[in-house]
């Protein structure tokens, strides 16, 4: 059985049978989202235009039918069929799902912000359920909702129960994510694909079956101050994608980041830790930007099960420049490690760069992208 062996992204298989199960760890670690970075809770309130409407959903008193808009609408559903661009729908506490007269996926129009609680990450507010989504590059597929460009969701619980569901699509749009929470989707949390150019910044994700964030084909984008937590892999970043993860907390996941493909993303200032198997995996043909001289990865990448930085590439050499890795596995290529230290007389940090060979058995992995 090989080491990974999960489900093909670019193929479309999307199958969650092969997926990295998720398992109790007998290492906690208690984090607080609200302690993350709460600097950035005002982020999507910002990116609203000064003059947007706002309406109110409440799927306990509101209603549809008949409403003349001096009263909540009851569903985010039919509320998306009264707005138009810059319009904020305002949430109440409460569950929105199927039960309640949710119409899935939720498809939000260019413009739109879907606003509950951003200081608690939307607790109390849960949109829960998915329905079926055409995609121009993965065909059929079960999402909650679907983002356009400029919309902005925050301040929201997201979870899609059903089988391979992922919680927020974004296909080759460029919405902001703040200040959620992504809990026990049958996949992912939020899916990037086509020329995707999201913001996801300060948002909880855990317990998801696949993924905390999948990405690929020609997507960037950036995603900053995120925590990823009890989820297979915390973030799976293939294609050609080139996505800036920043200042991000990846801990007690199957793999932190799991980078396959043709994939280039830039790590930057992650702490990756407790993760059961590896901190970090680069397969195939990837490239990451893990720090070089003129900007250092100030990445912290420790006490993982296996390996805290496990490359695995076929042509290139991966390269780490102002780092604090731990263990290192190489396949093929040498792995390139820095190890930056202070010197007591100054405050100028010295690199000094280490190259090591790592012998023995030869890994077999299954691309994650494929």
């Amino acid at each position: 059985m090989t080491k990974y062996s999960y489900f093909s992204i670019s193929a479309i298989s999307l199958q969650v049978g092969r997926i990295a199960v998720i398992a109790a760890s007998s290492i906690y670690i208690l984090v607080n989202p609200k302690t993350v970075n709460t600097s950035i809770n005002s982020i999507a309130i910002a990116a609203e235009p000064d003059a947007a409407t706002v309406i109110y959903v409440n799927p306990e008193t509101g209603i549809d039918n008949g409403n003349t808009g001096t009263t909540p609408y009851k569903t985010i559903s039919y509320a998306l069929n009264q707005v138009k661009s810059d319009t904020v729908i305002q949430l109440a506490p409460g569950t929105y799902s199927k039960e309640s007269g949710e119409i899935f996926p939720l498809v939000l129009k260019p413009g739109v912000t879907l606003r509950g609680d951003t200081s608690t990450r939307g607790q109390g507010i849960l949109i829960n359920g998915g329905g079926d989504y055409m995609s121009r590059f993965f065909a059929k597929q079960s999402t909650s909702i679907i983002t356009d460009d400029k919309t902005v969701i925050t301040g929201v619980t997201v979870t899609n129960p059903n089988q391979r569901g992922t919680g927020v699509w974004v296909e080759s749009t460029n919405p902001i994510i703040a200040n959620n929470t992504f809990i026990k989707s049958l996949r992912e949390g939020v899916f990037v694909t086509g020329t995707g150019n999201p913001q996801i910044i300060n948002n909880t994700f855990q317990d998801n079956a696949a993924n905390g964030i999948s990405i690929t084909n020609s997507a960037q984008g950036e995603i900053r101050n995120n925590l990823f937590q009890h989820t297979g892999f915390g973030l799976a970043i293939g294609g050609e994608s080139k996505p800036l993860v920043t200042d991000n907390t990846i801990i007690q996941n199957q793999d932190g980041i799991f980078i396959s493909e043709a994939a280039k993303p830039v790590l930057r200032k992650n702490l990756i830790k407790n993760n059961r198997r590896d901190g970090i995996v680069v397969t195939i043909n990837a490239l990451p930007d893990i720090g070089n001289n003129g900007d250092l990865g100030q990445n912290v990448i420790h006490d993982n099960g296996l390996y805290d930085f496990d490359d695995s590439t076929q042509k290139h050499k991966v390269v780490s420049i102002g780092n604090d890795i731990g263990k290192v596995r190489g396949s093929k290529q040498n792995v390139s490690k820095s190890v930056t230290t202070k010197q007591s007389s100054s405050k100028q940090k010295i690199s000094k760069s280490i190259t090591t060979k790592h012998k023995g058995v030869k890994a077999k992995k299954k691309p994650h992208f494929q």
